[in-house]
C-alpha cells in the first residue's frame, strides 16, 4: 500500500524548500560578491608588492649601469691602450690579478679594484680592449687562449655602441647567480678601443625575494626573458632551471604569458598567479598564492550563510509545524469519521461539529450533507435491491434458452459453408484448367507470328537474293564484252609484235652483211697500205726521179691507214648495234610470247564468264520456284494464326465467363464466413450476457448483502 504524505508534511516541505531556495540564493549572490572581492584585493595587493619589488630591482640595477657608465667615461679607461695583458696566445692558466701590467693597465686595475671593494654586490669588475687584451679583479685562474673579443659580454656591448647591455643570468663560479653590465669605451679621439663590464650577483634580489611573505602561502618567482627561473623561494631546486623542465608541469603555462592571472596546480594544491613584467629587464615577477588562502573570507563568509541559513530553517519549521498541526485538525477529524464509514460498523449517522468561520467550517457542514445525502441514497437501493433480483432470475433463464437456438442455427451455417466451399473449389480448378489453356494457345499463336515473320524475312532475303543474281548476270555480259574486245586487242598485238620480229631478224640479217663488206674495206685498206709501201721502196731505188712517186705512194699509205682505222671502228659500231638488234630480237620475242599467254587466257575467262551466266540463269529459276514455296507457307500460316486467334478469343469469354463465376463462389463464401463469424459474435455475445445476467444476479444479493451493512 502506497504511503501517505500528509497535508502536515506537505505543508513543512513547501516551507522547507521555499527557505532553502532563498538561502541558497541569498549565499550564492552574497558569495559570489565576497569572492569577487577577494580575487579584486589579492590582485590590487600583488600588485603593490610587484611594484615595490620591481622599484627595487630597478634601483639596484640602476646603480649598477650608473657605475658601469662612470667607469666607460672615466679618464684612465678611456686611456687603455694595447699594453693590456693578453692571454688568447697562452696555453697556460694565469692569474690576472697578480700578473705584472703595464703602467696604463695597472691604473685601470686599481680603479677597477675600488669599485669592486666598494659594492659588495659586485662579483667582478673587467675590460676587454680591441687588441685582444683583457684586466680583471677577479680572475685568478684564467685559463690559457680566453679572448674577450668572442665573449658574448663583449660582442653585445660592441652592437650596442653607447649604451649598457644586461646579459642573461648565469652561475657564477662561487655559486651565486649573477649578471653582466657592459658599455663600450670611446678613446679621446671618440674611436672604439673596448668594452668594460661588471657582474653582480643576484644573491641580494633572491634573498629579498626569499625573505618576501605575501600572506600565509604566497611567495614570489622571478624569471628571465629565456623562462629560466632565476629566484623560486618555494622550490630551490628550480633554481636556473627552464620552466618546462620543473616537475610541475603547470608551469608551462607562463612560457607565453606576460601579464594576467593564471590558476594551477603545484604540490598537490590550488594556486593563483599573478604575473608581472619588469619593463627595463624583460623579466617576469610572478606571485603565489594557495587558492584556499584568497578565498578564504569567502569560505568564511560562506560557512557563517550555511550555519545561519540552517538556524533560520530550524526555527521556521517549528513555526510551520504548529500552524499546520492546527489547519489540518477538521481535516483529520473528516478523515476519522469516514474510516469509521469504511472499515468501520457503516454508521451513516455520524456528524462532525459545525464551528469557526473559515474553509474549515464549511468542510465540516457539506460533510455532514453529504454523509445525509449518502444514507437517504442506501435507504432507497435496499427498497430496489429485491425488484433487481427478480428481475435477474428472470433474465438469467431467458439467455439460456437463447444459447441453445442460437448453437443450433451455427451448426446449420456450418454444414451449407462446406458445401459452398467444395463447389469454390471445383470452380477454381476449372478456372485454372481454362486458364492453362488460353495459356497452350497464347503461347502457338506467338510462335506462328513469329514463324510468320521469319517466313517474311525470308522472303525479303529471297527478293534480296533475286535482285543480287540480276545485278551478277548484267555485270556478267558487261564483263563478257569487255573481254571480248581484250580478246581482239590482244589478238591485233599478237600479229603486231610478230611482223615486229620479222622486221627485226631482217635488221640482223643486213647487219651481218654490213660487217663483211667494213672486212672488205679494211682487207682493201691493207693491201693498199702493202703497195704503198712497195712503192716507196721502189721510189727510193729510183733516186731523185721516183721523189715525186715517193710522195703519192706516202699520201696512198696515209689513206689506206686511215680507212683501216675508219673500217675498225665501223666493225665496232656495227657489232654493238648487231648485239642490241639481238637484244631486241629476244625481247620481241618474249613480248610475243606473253600475248600468246594473255591470249589464251582472255578465251579461257571469256569461257568461265559464259559458265557463270547460266549458272547465276539456274539459280534464278530455283529462285521463283522458292518464292512460289514460301507463298504457300505464309498462306498456310495466316490461316493458323486466324483459327488461333479464335481458339484464344473463345478460351478468353470462357475465363471471364468463369471468373465471374469464381467471383459469385467467392461472395457466396465470405457471405457464409460472414454469417458463421456473426452467429459466433452472436453465440458468443449470449454466453457473454448470459454470464452478465449470471454476474447481475450475484452482484444483486452482494449489494443487498453490503447495504445492509450501513447504519441509516
Amino acid at each position: 500500500m502506497k504511503k501517505n504524505f500528509s497535508i502536515r508534511k506537505k505543508i513543512m516541505t513547501v516551507f522547507a524548500v521555499s527557505i532553502i531556495i532563498l538561502l541558497i540564493a541569498v549565499s550564492a549572490i552574497l558569495g559570489s560578491r565576497i569572492k569577487k572581492k577577494s580575487e579584486k584585493q589579492f590582485d590590487e595587493n600583488m600588485m603593490l608588492d610587484m611594484k615595490l619589488i620591481e622599484h627595487n630591482i630597478n634601483s639596484f640595477f640602476d646603480n649598477a649601469i650608473n657605475t658601469v657608465k662612470m667607469l666607460s667615461t672615466h679618464p684612465d679607461v678611456r686611456s687603455a691602450d694595447i699594453t693590456f695583458n693578453k692571454y688568447f696566445n697562452k696555453t697556460s692558466v694565469s692569474d690576472v690579478t697578480t700578473i705584472e701590467k703595464s703602467p696604463v693597465e695597472q691604473k685601470i686595475y686599481d680603479l677597477f679594484l675600488k669599485v669592486d671593494q666598494a659594492y659588495p654586490e659586485f662579483v667582478c669588475v673587467f675590460m676587454g680592449v680591441k687588441c685582444g687584451g683583457y684586466t680583471s679583479t677577479c680572475d685568478k685562474s684564467l685559463s690559457g687562449g680566453y679572448d674577450p673579443r668572442k665573449r658574448p659580454w663583449y660582442i653585445d656591448a660592441t652592437a650596442s655602441m653607447g649604451k649598457a647591455i644586461i646579459t642573461n643570468a648565469y652561475p657564477s663560479s662561487i655559486g651565486d647567480v649573477v649578471v653582466s653590465i657592459s658599455h663600450s669605451v670611446l678613446s679621446f679621439e671618440n674611436k672604439h678601443i673596448g668594452n668594460v663590464s661588471i657582474e653582480i650577483t643576484l644573491k641580494t634580489l633572491t634573498d629579498m625575494l626569499s625573505s618576501l611573505k605575501i600572506g600565509k602561502t604566497g611567495y614570489v618567482m622571478m624569471v628571465q626573458d629565456d623562462n629560466t627561473i632565476l629566484a623560486d623561494p618555494k622550490h630551490n631546486d628550480f633554481n636556473f632551471k627552464k620552466l618546462e623542465e620543473v616537475s610541475v608541469k603547470d608551469f608551462n603555462k607562463f612560457t607565453d604569458v606576460t601579464s594576467g592571472k593564471l590558476t594551477l596546480d603545484m604540490d598537490n594544491q590550488k594556486y593563483i598567479a599573478n604575473i608581472y613584467m619588469i619593463e627595463k629587464l624583460n623579466w617576469k615577477l610572478i606571485a603565489f598564492m594557495s587558492a584556499e588562502e584568497v578565498y578564504e573570507e569567502y569560505y568564511e563568509s560562506l560557512k557563517l550563510l550555511i550555519i545561519t541559513g540552517a538556524v533560520l530553517l530550524l526555527l521556521f519549521l517549528t513555526f510551520t509545524y504548529f500552524i499546520s498541526y492546527h489547519i489540518t485538525k477538521p481535516i483529520r477529524l473528516a478523515v476519522s469519521s469516514l474510516k469509521n464509514i469504511s472499515e468501520g460498523d457503516g454508521d451513516l449517522t455520524s456528524r462532525l461539529p459545525v464551528r469557526g468561520n473559515d474553509e474549515t467550517r464549511d468542510l465540516a457542514l457539506y460533510f455532514n450533507r453529504t454523509i445525509e445525502k449518502i444514507g437517504g441514497s442506501i435507504k432507497n437501493v435496499l427498497k430496489n435491491t429485491h425488484n433487481m433480483g427478480f428481475v435477474g432470475e428472470t433474465l438469467s433463464t431467458n439467455m439460456y434458452e437463447t444459447a441453445g437456438a442460437i448453437n443450433q442455427i451455427q451448426a446449420t451455417i456450418k454444414g451449407v459453408k462446406n458445401h459452398v466451399l467444395n463447389q469454390s473449389s471445383s470452380v477454381t480448378e476449372t478456372s485454372a484448367s481454362i486458364d492453362e489453356f488460353i495459356n497452350k494457345v497464347k503461347q502457338i499463336n506467338d510462335t506462328i507470328n513469329n514463324q510468320s515473320v521469319t517466313i517474311n524475312d525470308l522472303l525479303k532475303v529471297i527478293e534480296e537474293s533475286k535482285q543480287t543474281n540480276d545485278t551478277t548476270k548484267s555485270v556478267m555480259k558487261n564483263n563478257n564484252a569487255l573481254i571480248d574486245e581484250l580478246v581482239k586487242e590482244a589478238s591485233e598485238g599478237k600479229d603486231v609484235i610478230q611482223a615486229s620480229n620479222v622486221k627485226v631478224q631482217k635488221i640482223t640479217e643486213e647487219s651481218g652483211s654490213l660487217l663483211e663488206a667494213t672486212s672488205i674495206i679494211q682487207n682493201i685498206a691493207s693491201q693498199t697500205n702493202l703497195l704503198a709501201m712497195n712503192a716507196a721502196i721502189e721510189a727510193a731505188h729510183a733516186g731523185d726521179s721516183g721523189k715525186g712517186f715517193a710522195v703519192v705512194a706516202d699520201e696512198i699509205r696515209k689513206l689506206a691507214e686511215e680507212s683501216s682505222t675508219q673500217g675498225k671502228v665501223i666493225t665496232k659500231v656495227l657489232k654493238g648495234l648487231r648485239t642490241e638488234i639481238e637484244t631486241v630480237s629476244s625481247s620481241s620475242k618474249n613480248i610475243e610470247d606473253k600475248f600468246t599467254a594473255i591470249y589464251t587466257k582472255v578465251n579461257g575467262v571469256e569461257k568461265m564468264s559464259e559458265e557463270i551466266i547460266k549458272t547465276v540463269e539456274i539459280r534464278n529459276a530455283q529462285i521463283k520456284q522458292l518464292l512460289s514455296l514460301v507463298d504457300t507457307v505464309n498462306s498456310i500460316g495466316t490461316k493458323i494464326i486466324n483459327g488461333s486467334d479464335e481458339m484464344l478469343t473463345g478460351g478468353e469469354k470462357m475465363s471471364v465467363e468463369m471468373q465471374k463465376l469464381m467471383d459469385i463462389s467467392k461472395i457466396i463464401t465470405d457471405s457464409m464466413n460472414e454469417m458463421t463469424s456473426g452467429v459466433i459474435q452472436i453465440n458468443n455475445a449470449v454466453q457473454e450476457v448470459n454470464e452478465l445476467s449470471q454476474q447481475n444476479k450475484e452482484s444483486i444479493s452482494d449489494l443487498s448483502n453490503e447495504v445492509n451493512k450501513f447504519k441509516v
